[in-house]
């Protein structure tokens, strides 16, 4: 499946071979489901979250281990860009 899937999402060869089997659940669950509702937007979100995760795995600034990631201990508020508060 990953391999056909490769054919249309090319940046899936970006992604660890570990995690190609957790993005084709996720692919398939939220078609199978958007498909049912006709609505896709959950899977144009996922496709997206992954293709962003892909490129993340492909940046050479950040570690796949995630050892040079830091975590917020509180959540940090920031202006909205549209203009709001």
């Amino acid at each position: 499946m990953v391999g056909r899937l490769t054919i249309t999402f090319p940046w899936i060869e970006l992604l660890p071979e570990s995690e190609r089997p957790e993005f084709v659940a996720d692919f398939l669950n939220h078609a199978r489901g958007g498909l049912a509702v006709g609505r896709l937007a959950g899977l144009t979100a996922t496709l997206a979250a992954w293709r962003d995760t892909a490129a993340a795995h492909a940046d050479p600034r950040i570690r796949v281990d995630g050892t040079d990631l830091n975590y917020l201990d509180k959540p940090v508020v920031v202006r909205d860009p549209r203009g709001g508060e």
